[in-house]
């Protein structure tokens, strides 16, 4: 079975390889039509199920465009992606830390308590396991 990849890449070829500009203007062109889709929906005159199929077409034509630069190299696109998906989670992770920390400084109410130590680890382990929770995200 072939992998999505290698499907849009056949595709491309079927239609004699368009040049990388091409490509990388029809990307841009989706990105506008799911922009407008988002509109909609947020003014009340689009649905859902029309913005999730232009965000298709987003992820269809950034596959291409992929392909319009390393042709239908499959490993190279899994190497990448674990690399750039490793990044995000890193990323988000420095996101929930900060996040933790400026949750601590408004929780701090009183002056008696933002000297005491135990309360202070308390409080900085409930938020943590509350946000690690909500994200979803293991400890």
């Amino acid at each position: 079975m072939k992998t999505k990849i290698q499907r849009i890449y056949d595709i491309l070829q079927q239609e004699g390889r368009p040049d990388r500009s091409q490509v990388f203007l029809h990307v841009a062109e989706e990105l506008g039509e799911l922009s407008r889709a988002s509109r909609d929906v947020r003014n009340g005159t689009g649905t859902e199920e029309h913005m999730i199929e232009e965000a298709v077409d987003v992820v269809i034509t950034a596959i291409a465009s992929y392909c319009a630069v390393a042709d239908n190299n499959v490993e190279l696109f899994n190497e990448l992606f674990e690399k750039k998906c490793n990044k995000w989670a890193a990323n988000a992770e420095k996101k929930v830390h900060s996040n933790i920390g400026d949750l601590l400084q408004t929780s701090r109410t009183t002056p008696d308590l933002e000297n005491d130590v135990q309360y202070q680890q308390a409080v900085s382990e409930d938020v943590e396991d509350l946000v690690y929770s909500e994200l979803g995200i293991p400890k």
